[in-house]
């Protein structure tokens, strides 16, 4: 019967299968012993054959088999065979035409049904999730047949294609008439044993024979609403590590910009997203490229290179050694370029491949040379002359302008284009989709190698499915490399949780009190240190893994992600453009909504924190609201102002920064002078209720030192830690001994004013050992009461009850009054350079001691500061430790407090003897000076009493190793006359002006406060310009806006207006100014 089935139906089993073969060949797919994909002998094509010959014989011994029958039986047998064929290729073009990539779960190469005898089963791809199965068995020819067969095989070539662009219909969308027939029994098969056998490996990132993919993408901008999280969920759903994105439209080659997909809250599917623009394209609102890098990718950053609007390069490390240097790392060189359309003139042409041939210079000789982006370039199909340039499966169109330059590029530099090495379908190379419908699609984007590495690349396609609102597909290209892991220390998880999470908290306290020792029997404090902090990790460690973990919720609806899936699910043909249309229009609409119910509950949570006092949540918010994220520039300059694109050397130069601003000359000589009474204050070891007082008015906010705990540790450790600690503070008191870890401190660097760019434009923040602050905090408050009777009145910062407005309105009210007199001033406005970080200790301590401070104190503070080092975190990365000898540590809470010292004795030997100089406010009294920590004010009504003092000032801050900054010294004069003096100090001459921005207010030589009136207006424009994308919008609701503006915007105007004397016209100045210019709704 088999051969009698066999005779009748062979011809046209014959010719399904060289249909078959066609179509397998046209999908890129190897049809014979010797392909562009497998130039050698190749095993796997003859058992696809096989296999299908197998199940094709096997379905026609089934008696009443039907012709419409086939298409089920051969769809399910193919699924079956996948593993079969994912393994033997190594999983590459077969993939493209199964859509299956995944091993078989056993250890076995053939599919099931041939290795075990029982029914005949097939396997079906059924994994929805990643822990759920792989696959599962079904009984596939246990079906109901017709009696009758109608006709026969397929005939040939039966799926019907588009003429664009499209997608296959598979064999089940086919349509058939089935009729229910008795069940047939299942088939038995002798077991066919495995002929090979491919053991599993780990699926893991950053090793030997790794996937990396590569993207190339034109975004069209990344400006609208919802396309930075969009292209977020597009990069995650084709698990990109690296993309390089064009036309972005974002210009800010500082910052990085975070991206993380609502469709995945799991921290490795965030992406970091680097721009790069320029001045000219920002002003047309164009162009902008930019280079995406997963967090795994990111760890591997070497080099950030942003060149301008349209160029922009990264170096990756790699694991990949050099061969005649074993101890160096080959690099990846990935650059992301956008080249200008055809239309623009040669010289933007020429500008582009000028600007990216010197950036090709950049790399090393060993670098491996990715080059990706939308170059605008049609270039055809390559020539056998070009096999160099290309493969043969480029696009065909006619080869355009840009075309022969990218080209031309490719031959000087050694460039290999992957993207038209592969043969795909068509609708899987075309990169640009033309607004015109009558238009044919064409190939723009490209991916470029090095010659050498163009094997590496395994597949390069285009992909039109995607989250974007983009005329542009994404271009991937699957490259086998491993990066390397970089050398520094990865950045530790800081010991914490929220104040609210009661349970946690209680965990907490229980198993601390069984962590720590019940006594300690050590008298040394680093012992003891280690033993309380290790037990504070440890409970903490298991405390927070009982709590869920929470990640931040993106503010994109459910809603918005299912039309988002649903977009990306449309076919690319434009037939089905009216389609796309309304799910833009649904998506838009469905996202303003999403917006708007975001920000209602944004301006709840700023006015719920501004009614509650909750400063800190309410800054918070509004920094949130302005869209940009406020750190370290991208961008560091060395010292001759070059720019720095190692990642490595960036860190140092940071270090190298900090370690010179911390480390000033200490002078030779110290004035021991004349010793004051010691102050009357016990000097006995902490008692536990001081501890227990430091540790409720800490707070919890604060950030963590070096050792990671934070203060909420602290806080909420209970009765146990809360001995334990006062046991240790006992000891550090009688040894005089500081653990050696309260003695390092983490640098924060903090952009004070100027460029960005630039080191010496940033102050730094120490941040110290929590256990620290509580041996300076119950120094600081013991000393605080008796140091208070003897400070100077001049001296208003860091004192209880005195502020800036203080010293804003005594110094408005003096030259107010003497200018009614029209009596001359001279006012100088004094700058420290580096004042906190410049003062010599050894003089500090010799100050602290003639000032009273007992010896106790003094012995304790100096073994704080015996082994000072620091470590500068930026960029999430830690610098090299260096040895901090001078200043006090900003950031630790006696550090203001001692400075005061140092201030109050530099201004109290300057001027001992100045009864004749100052100006004059009552009868007898006089006023020299104000200071507000190392902001000064010298006053005088004349020129050689100001030079007098001055003199004095500079040669006695001298003595502390601190130094005033000449060009930020300002004079004023008030009523001088015509004659105009000339001020000096340490020799150089000081400039004078007609205002002064002292402690944040505007202080005119003219005595009016038009000027602080256009300052505070100013500052508010700025303000209302940050957030300029809220005004805008017009789903916005009027009420809202007004609530935004009331927070963020109206209460920048009346800072310290409490000091001005105000006039008709700045009254209605400022009447104009509080009226929000946010328009009707």
């Amino acid at each position: 019967m088999l051969a009698a089935r066999k005779q009748n139906y062979g011809e046209k089993l014959d010719q399904f299968v060289r249909w078959l073969k066609a179509l397998a060949s046209e999908e890129g797919v190897a049809s014979g012993r010797a392909t562009a994909y497998n130039t050698q002998a190749s095993e796997q094509v003859e058992r696809l054959n096989g296999t299908l010959w197998c199940t094709t014989t096997l379905s026609l011994s089934l008696p009443d088999l039907l012709t419409a029958k086939w298409e089920v039986v051969l769809d399910d047998a193919l699924n079956s065979i996948t593993s079969l064929l994912c393994i033997v290729t190594n999983a590459t073009s077969h993939e493209r035409l199964f859509a299956n990539n995944r091993r078989p779960t056993s250890d076995t190469t053939l599919p099931a049904w041939l290795t075990k005898p029982g029914p005949l089963l097939f396997r079906e791809y059924v994994r929805q999730s990643k822990p759920g199965p792989l696959v599962k068995e079904v009984q596939l020819l246990g079906q109901t047949f017709e009696s009758e067969a109608r006709g026969g095989v397929p005939q040939v070539n039966p799926l019907p294609r588009h003429k664009r662009p499209g997608s296959i219909r598979s064999y089940r969308s086919l349509n058939s008439d089935i009729t229910n027939r008795p069940r047939l029994s299942p088939t038995v098969l002798p077991p066919i044993s495995s002929a090979f056998h491919v053991p599993s490996g780990d699926n893991c990132f950053l090793r030997p024979r790794q996937l990396v993919n590569i993207g190339a993408f034109n975004v069209r901008t990344l400006r609208q609403i919802g396309q930075q999280a969009a292209l977020a969920s597009t990069l995650s759903s084709l698990e990109l590590d690296v993309c390089c994105v064009s036309e972005t439209r974002v210009y800010d080659s500082s910052t990085v910009i975070h991206l993380s997909s609502p469709l995945d809250s799991c921290r490795s599917k965030r992406f970091c997203l680097r721009v790069s623009g320029d001045a000219e394209a920002e002003s047309h609102g164009r162009a902008g490229v930019g280079i995406a890098l997963s967090s795994r990718a990111e760890q591997c950053l070497l080099d950030w290179i942003p060149v301008n609007s349209r160029l922009c390069a990264v170096r990756l490390n790699t694991s990949v050694k050099v061969c005649r240097r074993k101890s160096e790392r080959r690099c990846v060189f990935i650059i992301s370029a956008y080249a200008p359309t055809d239309s623009c003139p040669d010289a933007a042409k020429d500008a582009f491949y000028d600007a990216l041939v010197d950036l090709l210079r950049q790399s090393k000789h060993s670098d491996i040379i990715i080059l990706a982006g939308d170059f605008n370039a049609q270039l055809g199909r390559l020539s056998s002359d070009e096999k160099r340039l290309g493969g043969m499966f480029g696009v065909r169109a006619q080869r355009t302008d840009n075309g022969e330059r990218l080209l031309q590029l490719c031959a000087s530099h050694g460039l290999y284009i992957s993207s038209t090495a592969f043969q795909h379908r068509k609708k899987h190379c075309v990169t640009w989709r033309p607004p015109c419908a009558s238009q044919p699609w064409t190939q723009l984007d490209h991916i470029a190698v090095s010659y050498r590495w163009r094997h590496s690349v395994k597949d390069c396609r285009a992909f039109w499915s995607n989250h974007l609102d983009s005329d542009h597909a994404v271009v991937r290209a699957r490259f086998v490399l491993s990066f390397a892991q970089r050398t520094y220390a990865r950045k530790c998880k800081v010991f914490n949780w929220h104040s609210s999470d009661e349970d946690v908290k209680n965990a907490y306290q229980k198993a601390l009190a069984e962590k720590l020792p019940s006594s300690s029997q050590t008298n040394d404090p680093n012992e003891h240190w280690e033993q309380i902090a290790g037990a504070m990790k440890a409970c903490c460690e298991q405390a927070r893994s009982e709590g869920a973990v929470q990640f931040r919720q993106n503010w994109i609806s459910v809603t918005s992600i299912n039309l988002m899936n649903k977009r990306r699910s449309i076919p690319p043909g434009s037939e089905y453009d009216d389609d796309r249309r309304e799910l833009k229009r649904m998506l838009t609409k469905s996202l303003r909504k999403d917006r708007e119910h975001y920000l209602v509950q944004q301006s709840k949570e700023m006015e719920k924190a501004f009614l509650s006092g909750n400063s800190r949540r309410l800054f918070s918010l509004i920094r949130g609201c302005t869209g940009r994220q406020v750190g370290v520039s991208e961008t560091i300059c060395e010292k001759d102002g070059s720019l720095i694109t190692s990642q490595s050397r960036r860190l140092d130069r940071w270090a190298e920064h900090f370690e010179e601003q911390f480390s000033w000359p200490q002078p030779d000589h110290v004035d021991d002078g004349t010793r004051l009474v010691s102050y009357c204050i016990p000097d006995g070891p902490p008692l536990e209720s001081e501890v227990f007082l430091e540790l409720k008015l800490m707070k919890r906010n604060k950030a963590p030192g070096p050792d990671l705990l934070s203060p909420s540790l602290f806080k909420d450790g209970g009765v146990r830690l809360l001995s334990e600690l006062t046991k240790l503070l006992q000891t550090i008191w009688e040894t005089e001994e500081v653990p050696r870890d309260w003695c390092l401190s983490t640098v924060i660097p903090v952009f004070k004013k100027g460029s960005r760019s630039l080191c010496d434009n940033h102050r730094g923040i120490s941040l110290v050992s929590v256990a620290s602050k509580l041996l300076t905090g119950l120094i600081l408050r013991r000393l605080t009461k008796p140091r208070e009777s003897q400070i100077r009145e001049e001296q208003a910062g860091f004192r209880s009850g005195r502020g800036c407005v203080d010293h804003i309105f005594t110094l408005r009210r003096i030259l107010e009054h003497r200018h009614s007199y029209r009596q001359p001033t001279a006012v100088v406005f004094l700058d420290l350079r580096a004042a906190f970080d410049s003062v010599a200790r050894n003089v500090l301590w010799s100050c602290l001691l003639r000032k009273g401070v007992p010896e106790k104190y003094v012995n304790l503070l100096r073994s704080l500061y015996a082994h000072s080092a620091s470590r500068v975190r930026v960029y999430g990365q830690l610098s090299r430790a260096f040895i901090t000898s001078s200043g006090v540590r900003q950031g630790c809470p006696i550090s203001p407090f001692l400075f005061n010292f140092v201030m109050d004795d530099i201004l109290e030997g300057a001027l001992r003897e100045s009864s004749g100089l100052g100006v004059e406010l009552l009868p007898g009294a006089r006023l020299t000076d104000l200071e507000y920590a190392d902001d000064i004010v010298l006053l005088s009504p004349s020129a050689e009493d100001m030079q007098t003092m001055l003199n004095k000032v500079s040669d006695r801050a001298g003595l502390y190793g601190m130094h005033f900054a000449p060009s930020k010294c300002k004079v004023l004069l008030q009523d001088w006359g015509i004659s105009t003096p000339t001020f000096f100090i340490a020799g150089n001459p000081l400039e004078t002006v007609d205002s002064f921005t002292y402690l944040g207010s505007t202080i005119s030589s003219a005595c009016n406060i038009a000027d602080e009136i256009s300052a505070r207006i100013a500052k508010a424009r700025v303000a209302f310009a940050k957030l300029r994308h809220l005004w805008r919008r017009k789903d916005v609701r009027l009420s809202l806006k007004g609530r935004v503006y009331n927070a963020c915007v109206g209460s920048i105007l009346p800072y310290f207006s409490e000091t001005w004397s105000v006039h008709k016209e700045d009254i209605n100045s400022l009447a104009c100014s509080l009226s929000p210019p946010i328009g009707p709704h």
